[in-house]
């Protein structure tokens, strides 16, 4: 993120967030994603980022490892939070890695990239693009393991969902399914 306010009322909220952790003791490392604005198209659209492989996530896990091996951080009580896409993040990390994130906080967090994934296929099968019936089927399958949905297996670590139910950005649907639908744990 950029050292200091964003000119962005989002981003200027988890700065100010991060402020306030730091204030109470907490070391706060803000990590600026895959996916992101303001770094141009390479880096906001690499590769198998999204619903085509999640690999945005790959520099959230490893801040995580990177937290674990410093001197001043118990590598046990190592939280994560965000929203939107960091809630989508957040979520990911609770998910795949419980053994690296012990909890989060989850705002208005995409959890099911199927429906997104299903819409867009369907335009461009209508439109003519060419795409197949056994593409669709494998860019399903992709999108679903890109998911927080796929992990809840392996989800063990608590967090705190917190979505608004007029979002008009994130459907609420994607909290709603996270905390009693399909995600409902025992």
């Amino acid at each position: 993120m950029l050292l200091g306010w964003h000119y962005r009322w989002e981003y200027a909220n988890d700065y100010g967030a991060n402020q306030h952790l730091a204030s109470l003791g907490f070391i706060v490392l803000s990590v600026d994603y895959r996916l992101s604005v303001g770094y141009g198209q390479a880096f906001q659209f690499a590769e198998n980022t999204g619903a085509r492989g999640a690999a945005e996530y790959r520099d959230v896990v490893a801040a995580g490892r990177y937290l674990q091996t410093r001197a001043d951080v118990d590598p046990a009580r190592i939280g994560v939070w965000g929203a939107s896409l960091g809630g989508y993040l957040t979520a990911l990390a609770l998910g795949r890695n419980s053994d690296v994130f012990a909890a989060g906080v989850d705002m208005h967090g995409v959890h099911d990239r199927l429906p997104a994934m299903n819409a867009m296929l369907q335009a461009r099968a209508i439109a003519g693009d060419g795409i197949t019936e056994a593409d669709m089927r494998q860019a399903l399958k992709v999108a679903f393991a890109s998911s927080p949905i796929a992990a809840v297996p392996t989800w063990k670590s608590p967090v705190l969902l917190i979505h608004g139910d007029d979002d008009r950005t994130v459907d609420f649907h994607q909290t709603v399914i996270s905390s009693g639908g399909s995600w409902r744990k025992a």
